[in-house]
């Protein structure tokens, strides 16, 4: 972990003249080390707070790399990343060295950054010649016989030498590479590995790297990002914005600063429009939305001949405000199934959430409080489809449509996940509310015990015990495997959005 105190003596081992202030540019010691740029607006290095450690990415827009301090000074004097850890300790920069398991992810995020411009070339290539589909994102085509390293654990080589694996590279928000996912020539994904723990992980065009980070264009699903894509590249260079496709999101909210203070949602006419929130910072960053015509079911219509003005015009309606006015819309049904929504969308961050609460309640002219009490009364957020059967919890119990639409309660109880946090060694940590009888308790779990139904069950019954509250009622074994599904569901079937 490194302290904030230590930056000044991170920048200094990498001859980085520190400016004072973490919104001001500094000199690349990677792209121009020599060089000396007195004018800011000369300089290509920002510098922001990682979003879990107690550390710092350094992101250069000229030369497209972003790394931690570790990879820094690493980078910067040579060193290997052993060596470069002993010397940070050496300097009082961290508190202990890095575990061998840490420096090993290193040095495979540096091998494949190290082979993937080649590989995104033979990409291009199979593409062009071998009928391979292209998809959106940075993908490379490795083959296993050269790079056995893009293999992932427990899969079994092709007998064919000639056979390629495509390898998608997802980043972070910072443009880091976070994630490698390895793929057949079919489209097939055949496993990943995750090199540093984030909230999200973005797919993106290559040349997005190469870019100021002031301006992003977020998309909801693949086909949009092709098709917006297609118009960014038509513009010119200097006014191109980054694409982003979320790929992994299911986790929780991003604690830093982000680095662009504009950002674009392009998403469907029908689409609540809640994804931009994931990046909202009031007063920060200003997230637009933007309607393209049409359902999600729909074909995209081409957008080819947009502009630059037309696509990211700032007459554009705010996403806050679009989200919330199609919350109210309608009858009180869906305003409390679609506020779940929101409020069930782990990578939405608690202060985005309440402003939606309060912007809610004023539109319907109610209170917080009684807002909050009907949406956990009325439409509590859980609900899971299995086998044709639907599971939902209201009013504090588990209720079971069967395939006749007939309903049956299932227990005396609902759990209700209402809060994810990492610990010091990255574990996840759920706190899970516990409701019986009008009674309710919280208790924490760890995410492996989330995912196992006996140890989840038993864990249930000890913490009612424990806070006096009355024994809990599930009879069948089988809805007892579900429990942990209706913890993390969030499918808002019946609830009228």
């Amino acid at each position: 972990m490194v302290n904030q105190g230590s930056l000044k003596k991170i920048l200094g081992l990498c001859g980085i003249v520190y400016s004072g202030s973490l919104a001001r540019y500094h000199t690349c010691p990677i792209c121009c080390p020599l060089e000396i740029r007195e004018m800011e607006w000369d300089r290509p290095l920002r510098i922001f707070p990682s979003s879990i450690d107690a550390d710092f990415l350094f992101r250069c827009y000229q030369c497209g790399t972003t790394f931690d301090s570790l990879e820094l000074i690493s980078r910067f004097l040579k060193l290997p990343y052993d060596k470069a850890s002993e010397l940070m300790l050496e300097k009082g920069i961290i508190s202990c060295i890095h575990t061998p398991g840490k420096l090993d992810r290193y040095g495979w995020a540096d091998l494949l950054v190290k082979h993937f411009e080649k590989a995104r070339s033979r990409y291009e290539f199979r593409v062009a010649h071998h009928g391979v589909f292209r998809r959106f994102g940075e993908w490379g085509a490795f083959n296993f016989k050269s790079s056995p390293f893009v293999l992932p654990d427990g899969v079994t080589p092709t007998r064919r030498e000639y056979a390629d694996y495509l390898v998608r590279v997802l980043r972070d928000i910072f443009g880091r590479p976070v994630r490698a996912e390895t793929w057949s020539e079919r489209g097939m994904m055949l496993g990943s590995f995750s090199y540093w723990k984030e909230p999200m992980a973005f797919t993106m065009p290559a040349w997005a790297r190469f870019h100021d980070l002031k301006e992003l264009i977020l998309c909801d699903t693949e086909q949009t990002a092709e098709e917006v894509e297609r118009v960014v590249a038509a513009w010119p260079k200097e006014k191109r914005i980054p694409i982003a496709l979320p790929v992994y999101l299911d986790c929780f909210p991003i604690a830093s600063s982000l680095p662009y203070p504009k950002v674009w949602l392009m998403t469907r006419a029908d689409g609540l429009g809640e994804l931009g929130l994931a990046l909202y910072r009031r007063g920060l960053t200003e997230v637009k939305i933007h309607r393209i015509p049409g359902n999600h079911n729909d074909l995209i219509p081409s957008l080819k001949g947009m502009t630059r003005e037309e696509l990211c015009s700032p007459q554009l309606p705010d996403c806050m405000e679009s989200v919330v006015s199609r919350i109210v819309q309608g009858t009180q049904e869906t305003l409390t199934g679609r506020l779940s929504t929101v409020m069930n969308r782990s990578y939405i961050s608690g202060e985005a959430k309440r402003e939606v609460i309060q912007r809610c309640a004023i539109a319907v002219g109610t209170t917080e409080e009684a807002l909050l009490n009907q949406l956990e009364a009325d439409a509590n957020p859980y609900g899971l489809l299995d086998k044709g059967r639907l599971f939902v919890g209201r009013n504090g119990r588990y209720f079971m449509r069967d395939r006749k639409d007939r309903w049956s309660e299932i227990s005396n109880f609902c759990i209700r996940r209402i809060n994810k946090k990492v610990n010091a060694r990255g574990d996840a940590i759920h706190d899970l509310r516990l409701s019986v009888d009008g009674l309710t308790t919280t208790f924490p779990v760890t995410a492996a015990l989330l995912d196992s139904p006996p140890r989840l069950w038993k864990e249930a019954r000890r913490a009612a015990a424990l806070a006096g509250l009355p024994e809990l009622i599930m009879t069948n074994s089988q809805h007892r495997n579900l429990l942990p599904s209706l913890i993390k569901s969030t499918a808002q079937v019946a609830c009228g959005c």
